[in-house]
């Protein structure tokens, strides 16, 4: 007695509304009728065959209403068959390809039981406690024994009941095809491990209705030595959703990386040499598989989502090194860099080892977003901006604050200002000499491009029994929160003075954040809010110096003596002897100081080098200087006369500075 297969195809579409936190799934179908649907022996398939089989030639015809029927196909003649039904969406756009493995319990005329089907191939459930790990790591599939939730096996229930003995009947879903690419850093630190982040991820998005039956999720997944089994490290799996729970079903690996203890021992022995052996997988594997779809399946990535320790210049998979020859973000990628840097989404970066970078982004659909869930911690950005925030709030610049700023080549710089423009030029600079990950990743891709927001942590955290990362408005920035500091006021910064809209879990768009500082920069700055402040040179001795607007110097004599220099103010005709400045220029005064030289220095404005006023101070008994900086750059000097300032004949005008354009990098800063 033979047992024909009947396959309905549909196309299929979700629908999710939310009320509050409840989230409604309706799935919208409708007939399809230009599948290909292809039910082949186990035996029959080619060997080295592998999802998504796209060579099968079809088995079954379209009859009407989506039915697909082939009677010439019986599932008496073996006990192991593969589904596989690909197609194209309504308006003509790839479908995700349906797999399903499928096993016989053949009929039992005795018992009266019919024949039925059941997911999965004998060698092909659960192998996680494969006894032979590499076997269970090369061979094994486990998930592939179970059902896809695109897949419905008409009368096998759950608890596996017998179908009709008619025939079998087999519905199937086919969705517009979406990606989800995750990829995890390792535990290199033993204190924060990154691996079930990637694994929540999955039922994080299900849960909200922001993936449906048809998506993929690849994990990419490093070679983790804290991997809870053989199957968790250092391979590539794909995954649909099963039709049980939050269950997923494998359909695709890929395998074939060297060992991270080996590659560690390589670097270990320091030979300085490129590693003659298998890299394990890391960071140009993500690029390698974007590349890889960008070309096969062009415009179905959802998201990408990195799971890892971070800072500004990438997230930091495994921790290693870039040797000389390789640290700009103008050079090549070390092929031994393991982790992930700026230049990936520039041409430099892959000089060496080219790599389509239009394929790559050829990869995302056009509503697609990237996520680095890591840090960007920058202790001088936070604390500068929550001193702006909580001084003078969402708006106004009337109280001025202390900004700290450290350089690599200072360690400590601070000014007071009038602190709204100076903080945003605080960020722009730092964007500028610090080329950001995100930013550049935005800049390519023309998409959304999270990272935590300049100076703040990623945190870890729950939600509804998932692990998860955001950035804890009350959470610590580090050894500075027992001294009250913390990501709130400066995420209100963010909002407020810059309009970025966080994601749901405080991760700013870099591609906005850009933007916003670009539009920023383009917009004349009245020359009252520039910044003033004084910069702390290396040692020893320990110098300081202040720095004025236009780049205007001044030090003290002897150089380990600073000026007290008062606040900058608008000149007042009161306070002159003869004619006074304009009140757009700023008036500096040192009590007790009076002018010793003018002259001129260099100093470096964004790596280009220029000759700057320079004027010196010594310290003299009831003496009183003024210094005078216009908004042309003109420094006038002034000299106690009684109450008043008159100008001092001996130094009246020094050497021009930087010219203000209106643009805050022409600016001292």
């Amino acid at each position: 007695m033979s047992t024909p297969v009947t396959i309905k195809v549909r196309h299929a579409r979700l629908e999710v509304t939310t009320s509050g936190q409840k989230v409604t799934r309706k799935v919208q179908t409708e007939p399809h009728a230009s599948a290909t649907v292809s039910l082949v022996k186990r035996a029959s398939l080619a060997a080295g065959a592998k999802w998504p089989y796209a060579g099968l030639a079809a088995t079954h015809t379209h009859k009407a209403d989506g039915t697909y029927e082939a009677p010439s196909v019986d599932l008496e003649t073996e006990t192991e068959w593969l589904l596989v039904v690909h197609g194209k969406t309504k308006d003509g756009k790839p479908a995700t390809p349906v797999v399903q493995w499928l096993t016989v319990n053949p009929a039992d005329a005795t018992k009266k039981k019919p024949l039925t089907l059941r997911p999965g191939w004998k060698d092909l459930g659960d192998l996680s406690r494969e006894k032979d790990a590499e076997k269970a790591r090369q061979g094994g599939h486990p998930d592939r024994g179970r059902q896809a939730a695109a897949v419905d096996l008409v009368g096998v229930t759950a608890k596996g009941s017998a179908a009709s003995a008619s025939g079998q009947h087999i519905t199937v879903d086919l969705y517009e095809r979406r990606e989800v690419v995750l990829l995890n850093g390792i535990n290199y630190d033993g204190k924060a491990n990154f691996f079930p982040h990637i694994l929540a991820r999955r039922p994080w998005l299900w849960r909200r209705g922001l993936v449906d039956d048809g998506t993929l999720f690849t994990l990419l997944l490093t070679d983790c030595p804290r991997a809870p089994d053989p199957h968790q490290g250092n391979l590539r799996r794909t995954f649909v959703k099963a039709v049980k729970g939050e269950e997923w079903l494998e359909v695709d690996r890929e395998t074939g990386w060297g060992a991270w203890k080996d590659f560690k021992a390589h670097l270990d022995a320091g030979s300085g040499g490129d590693y003659a052996g298998k890299h394990p997988l890391a960071g140009p594997d993500l690029y390698r598989y974007l590349e890889r779809v960008g070309a096969d399946a062009p415009g179905t990535v959802q998201e990408v989502s990195v799971y890892s320790h971070a800072y500004q210049r990438g997230p930091i998979l495994y921790n290693t090194n870039q040797r000389p020859g390789y640290t700009s973000s103008t050079q090549p990628r070390d092929p031994d860099d393991l982790d992930l840097r700026e230049k990936d989404w520039t041409a430099a970066g892959w000089t060496k080892k080219p790599l389509d970078l239009a394929k790559v982004k050829a990869a995302f659909r056009g509503d697609a977003t990237l996520h680095a869930w890591g840090c960007n911690v920058k202790m001088d950005i936070i604390r500068s901006l929550n001193a702006v925030q909580k001084a003078n709030g969402d708006a106004g610049d009337s109280k001025p604050v202390v900004i700290h700023r450290a350089w690599s080549n200072a360690p400590r710089e601070e000014w007071s200002a009038l602190p709204h423009h100076a903080i945003l030029d605080l960020l722009a600079d730092d964007l500028r000499r610090v080329p950001a990950y995100m930013a550049n990743a935005a800049r390519l891709l023309g998409l959304a491009c999270y990272g935590a927001p300049p100076g703040m942590e990623g945190n870890f955290a729950t939600e509804g029994g998932l692990p998860i990362m955001w950035v804890d408005p009350d959470g610590p920035a580090l050894k500075d929160n027992k001294k009250g500091m913390m990501h709130r006021p400066s995420l209100r910064f963010y909002e407020k003075r810059l309009g970025l809209v966080p994601d749901g879990k405080n991760y700013v768009d870099y591609g906005a954040l850009t933007k916003a500082l670009e539009a920023r920069e383009k917009q004349p700055i009245p020359f009252h809010v520039e910044r003033w402040g004084k910069l702390l040179f290396t040692g020893p001795p320990w110098t300081q110096q202040w720095v004025l607007p236009t780049g205007v110097v001044v030090r003290g004599d002897p150089t380990d003596a600073l000026p007290p220099l008062a606040a900058p103010v608008a000149p007042k005709a009161s306070q002159f002897v003869g004619a006074a400045p304009p009140t757009t220029s700023r008036l500096y005064l040192a009590a007790g100081w009076a002018t010793l030289s003018v002259g001129e220095v260099s100093r470096i404005f964004h790596a280009t080098t220029r000759k700057v006023p320079l004027v010196t101070l010594t310290k003299q008994s009831g003496a009183r200087a003024g210094l005078v900086v216009a908004e042309d750059g003109t420094v006038t000097l002034y000299k106690a006369e009684g109450a008043k300032l008159a100008l001092d004949d001996g130094h009246a005008k020094a050497p021009k500075g930087v010219v203000h354009s209106g643009s805050p990098a022409a600016l001292a800063w």
